[in-house]
């Protein structure tokens, strides 16, 4: 693989120089905390925008919109991601007084209704699924509740939560909210409201039935409407809906039994178990008009029976028709599915709906529906009114007044950690009459709502109680009992020079993500990474408002405008260089005393238009330039070209890939060269992306290094 580099290598032995100090695992990753000379060797002792691996360190990947570009310079004051029930996800932001979800279809971002939030601050998202669809909550203490079901992202229904309104968090059933705010301005910003646990049966909520919804004419196959339910209840959501119209000869009923099952006299029917059928025109038993039922027997050619109880019915009198009808059923993604092959939608907030049929329902058959619907603040996540009763399923609020502002909560196991600002509180929710709710330590605190995240090995959170000396730290449950125990995991970093104001930790594939703000800065401008497989830190620059995970990638708010962005997507910011360095820790090379090295060698992975440039500084001088390796020189073998990975890391299985699709590919380089440096004690590498393109470096080395004695360097001498 490109030119020959043994020769120096055999002089060295020759003259029994030594053959050279060689880093190729880099297990240690960033370390600020400790003196450069200090550091174990592999170790970066200044960084930004490198991934650090185990056994390699590679250039970051860039930042890339998502959507066309929004002016303007609010912040995005939220990103999160719901999921439909057929699994795909949709991003949600807000800025300003604008909230949008991002539509992977056209790739571009919609407003959601028209400038639905009022006051430009942070929002709490909280997606929630339960019996009555897949839902987004978007809350803060100064604006509305919206409830949006996912699977119609352009629609939000004000839930009307004048008296509750903060900052909100789904979890075990119910939802938890703090910073409350009422319609009067009053705010409480100890304490912990709880909704009532959401319903657990269908049963328990309200069914409509046999709603009218138009009749067929024999040659339209499409009907729109709205259901009804919107306009008794704007806060409502609808579920489970089912539309059917007859296709086939209505047939006239002579007679139905009032028993479980009612026997239907139908002569000629046709019909055979399994059809749906809707009842119309009945006389007498008009309970069971426009229902739609499953034929279930067919004791003979003119009798049969279906799903419908009618016991408890009026006594049938005369007349009546049934036709045998295609259903739509609900994906409860969106879509309605015809037994026959129609297709339809329904917009569970606004219950807008359109079915086409497979062939036209026949004249003056009976269009009709039936579905359930859903309050929230109604026994459900949004039913936070207090004195409901003394269960543990009802609201409940709890005080916890001392322990400063109220920032977020948390689970490990059956416990909810509550953060304050000074204080955490640990609250279990075990059974109606046992219930605690007590000081878990006094100065464990977060600064911010976002600046704690839960994960399966417990939480991770940005702890400034101690202001002097921030650190990120992990609550854990400690392997030799079952108390939960703070643990740093920041002991290699000095955050001194970082404010957390308006921190976010996020955990995202084998990372724990924190976005900060360095101090010179007013908004989020670093996001430290925290690899949990190789226990080491990274630092990239990036401006950060809020952190979600979108089909794996990670994507962020923008700190500094209204935009969206996927972050580590391909090998470019919005097409220019990503800036970047790399810087080793002052290493002694195994010599006391001073030496020199002639000749350095690097390795690793680079696209054919990327450039590395080398640089070297003995004893805390200026770096000196020493090397460019380009992409294409002839110490890279291009022949041996691979495909590195997708262009966004997290969005698929890094490794695979083709020529077609949007994989990342980069050829092996290996070069030596001369340095020749003066004599010194130290020597630290920094390495420099030049150019757009991939890059890494698995291995890195100093290969003829000269000892020269004891004798200090003439700066260190006294005269």
């Amino acid at each position: 693989m490109g030119q020959p580099i043994a020769t120096d290598r055999v002089r060295c032995l020759k003259t029994n120089y030594n053959m050279g100090i060689f880093v190729k695992n880099f297990k240690s990753g960033l370390v600020t905390r400790i003196e450069k000379e200090s550091i174990v060797r592999g170790s970066a002792s200044d960084s930004l925008n490198w991934h650090i691996f185990g056994d390699h360190i590679e250039l970051r990947r860039g930042q890339q919109l998502l959507g066309t570009e929004i002016s303007g310079t609010n912040r995005a004051n939220f990103v999160g991601v719901a999921r439909k029930y057929n699994g795909t996800q949709i991003p949600f932001w807000a800025q300003g007084s604008k909230l949008y979800y991002y539509d992977s279809v056209t790739a571009d971002n919609i407003e959601i209704g028209s400038n639905l939030i009022s006051t430009d601050e942070d929002l709490s998202f909280s997606p929630y699924q339960s019996l009555a669809g897949s839902f987004a909550y978007i809350s803060s203490p100064n604006n509305k509740t919206y409830k949006i079901a996912v699977a119609n992202p352009g629609s939000a229904a004000d839930q009307q939560q004048n008296t509750f309104r903060g900052y909100m968090k789904a979890t075990v059933g119910r939802m938890f909210l703090w910073n409350r705010k009422d319609k009067f301005g009053g705010s409480d910003q100890t304490g912990l409201q709880l909704s009532a646990i959401d319903r657990d049966s269908l049963a328990d909520y309200s069914f409509v039935s046999a709603e009218d919804l138009g009749t067929g004419n024999a040659v339209a196959t499409t009907f729109t409407g709205t259901l009804a339910y919107k306009a008794a209840n704007d806060k409502a959501t609808g579920h489970f809906v089912r539309i059917a119209g007859a296709t086939s000869a209505l047939k006239t009923i002579t007679g139905i039994t009032a028993a479980n099952p009612g026997v239907v006299t139908a002569t000629g029917h046709g019909l055979a178990v399994g059809d749906v059928v809707v009842f119309q025109d009945v006389v007498g038993m008009t309970q069971i008009n426009k229902r739609i039922a499953v034929v279930a027997t067919v004791p003979t050619a003119d009798t049969f029976t279906t799903d419908i109880d009618t016991s408890g019915f009026s006594a049938y009198s005369s007349g009546g028709n049934v036709g045998k009808a295609e259903l739509f059923t609900d994906s409860r993604s969106g879509t309605l599915t015809g037994s026959s092959g129609g297709t339809g939608t329904i917009n569970y907030v606004t219950g807008a709906f359109s079915v086409t049929f497979a062939s036209a329902p026949v004249n003056l058959a009976e269009i009709v529906s039936d579905y359930y619907t859903e309050d929230a603040t109604d026994q459900g996540v949004l039913d936070f009114a207090q004195g409901a009763g003394s269960s543990i399923a009802d609201s409940l609020v709890f005080r916890q007044d001392d322990a400063g502002f109220f920032q977020s909560v948390a689970p490990i196991g059956s416990t909810q950690y509550c953060f304050h600002t000074i204080k955490t509180y640990a609250l279990r929710l075990i059974s109606s009459t046992e219930i605690t709710n007590l000081i878990y330590r006094e100065k464990v605190g977060i600064p911010f709502f976002r600046a704690s995240c839960a994960t399966g090995e417990g939480i991770y959170y940005v702890d400034v109680t101690d202001s002097k000396n921030p650190a990120i730290r992990r609550l854990e449950i400690n392997v030799q009992g079952t108390e939960v125990i703070p643990r740093t995991i920041s002991q290699a970093l000095d955050l001194s020079n970082y404010s957390f104001d308006r921190a976010v930790v996020f955990e995202w594939n084998d990372y724990i993500v924190v976005a900060c703000r360095s101090n010179d800065s007013t908004v989020n401008n670093r996001l430290f990474m925290y690899n949990r497989t190789w226990k080491t830190w990274e630092l990239h620059e990036m401006w950060v408002s809020d952190l979600a995970s979108y089909n794996g990638a990670l994507i962020s708010g923008d700190a500094l405008s209204p935009n969206l962005f996927k972050l580590f997507s391909g090998v470019a910011d919005q097409d220019s260089i990503i800036p970047n360095y790399y810087i080793t820790g002052n290493d002694f090379l195994d010599m006391e005393g001073v030496k020199d090295v002639r000749r350095q060698k690097v390795a690793g992975l680079i696209g054919i238009d990327q450039q590395l440039d080398v640089s070297y500084s003995v004893d805390n001088e200026p770096f000196v330039f020493v090397k460019s390796i380009l992409g294409n020189g002839s110490y890279v073998d291009l022949s041996q070209r691979k495909a590195i990975g997708t262009t966004t890391l997290g969005e698929e299985v890094i490794g695979g890939g083709n020529q077609d699709d949007n994989t990342i590919y980069a050829s092996p380089y290996e070069l030596e060269f001369f340095v020749g440096t003066k004599r010194f004690q130290r020597i630290r590498l920094k390495f420099e992306a030049k150019a757009i393109g991939y890059l890494s470096i698995s291995e890195y080395g100093f290969v003829d290094v000269r000892e020269k004695g004891l004798r200090l360097p003439v700066k260190y001498v006294a005269n």
